[in-house]
């Protein structure tokens, strides 16, 4: 498989995933958690929901009559209901089957979907700018701020990221917001270090000599010479990092660390599914592909970029010279 197909396999199955996890909740309704008779469905399930003139609403896979009366049957229960009481029964399908409290997985995986991409994604924003910015500064800001930055960049790598966000997971209260600074706060550094090669070797070029020597500002510079060269490398960086961050909110998650247990992500409905084998197998295996679908298409489109960069000969070269026709008018 070439870069352009492995670029286009990996777009379309993220693709997808954000989709159906965005939309999907506004489309698919969500049917009311009955323990007692929906608990543990298996996928494909077809289930009734009966309401009562009370507003009770029984969800069941067996609804059969009795006389006067209604027998709702479902998880090794049944529930005799009046006929004179049911005002509407519904259909339902749970396409994933149900989890121990009866609500619906398929549902569950859009809604905790949300949550999960939401978090890597501004953990990974987070990681872009402070990497960048670190790495920008230790190549431009001469040998002693490079030391220093470099070293503590190198003590940070050297210390287990896992055990540190464990740790900082335990101390702190569990929470999105809590997360998204814990992830990002722990991710940046191997960023750094990329985009400080990256402009290191940038600086030898003769479009970033003239616009130092024509007296262009700093952030000029940054702007309109190391920016666009540095997109291609932090694009690929950005897309591997993001499969990492999804699989350490996962891990976190799954382990009790990351979100409140009332908040649902893919990584604690793995955990919960956990408690329920291998009788609700479903509950563990379709979180857990989802996950892996997720990082290996964003693990595809890293690959990707890569591979069609690397093959485009001078498309280095080809790049700096519209940099320099880009950037020839704003050199005063």
């Amino acid at each position: 498989m070439n870069g352009h197909r492995r670029l286009r396999a990996g777009v379309s199955a993220v693709a997808v995933l954000t989709l159906v996890c965005a939309i999907g909740p506004l489309i698919r309704s969500d049917p009311p958690s009955d323990p007692l008779h929906a608990a543990l469905l298996p996928p494909l399930t077809s289930a009734v929901i009966v309401t009562l003139d009370d507003g009770t609403r029984l969800v069941a896979p067996e609804v059969t009559d009795d006389s006067d009366r209604v027998v709702v049957s479902g998880a090794g229960r049944s529930t005799r209901v009046e006929a004179a009481r049911i005002t509407d029964l519904d259909q339902y399908r749970f396409w994933l089957g149900s989890d121990r409290f009866g609500r619906d997985l398929l549902r569950q995986l859009m809604i905790g979907g949300r949550i999960s991409l939401a978090v890597s994604l501004f953990s990974l924003m987070m990681a872009l700018s402070i990497g960048g910015l670190v790495g920008i500064a230790a190549a431009t800001g001469g040998p002693v701020v490079d030391g220093i930055l470099m070293r503590l960049v190198d003590a940070l790598l050297a210390f287990p990221v896992l055990f540190l966000m464990i740790l900082a997971a335990a101390l702190f209260r569990p929470s999105p917001l809590a997360l998204i600074v814990l992830l990002g706060l722990t991710s940046w550094m191997g960023l750094a270090r990329l985009v400080r090669g990256q402009v290191l070797s940038l600086r030898g070029r003769p479009f970033i000599a003239a616009a130092t020597t024509s007296g262009s500002p700093w952030h000029r510079i940054v702007t309109w010479h190391y920016a666009p060269n540095l997109a291609g490398p932090v694009a690929q960086d950005a897309a591997l990092r993001m499969g990492d961050l999804v699989l350490a909110e996962a891990t976190l998650s799954f382990l009790g660390l990351g979100v409140p247990p009332s908040v649902p992500t893919w990584g604690s409905l793995v955990a919960d599914g956990q408690r329920t084998m291998p009788d609700g197998w479903w509950l563990v295996v379709c979180p857990g592909l989802t996950i892996a679908v997720l990082v290996i298409g964003l693990g595809l489109i890293g690959d990707g970029l890569q591979r069609v960069e690397s093959g485009g000969g001078d498309s280095d070269l080809e790049g700096a010279d519209l940099v320099v026709q880009r950037g020839a008018g704003n050199l005063q």
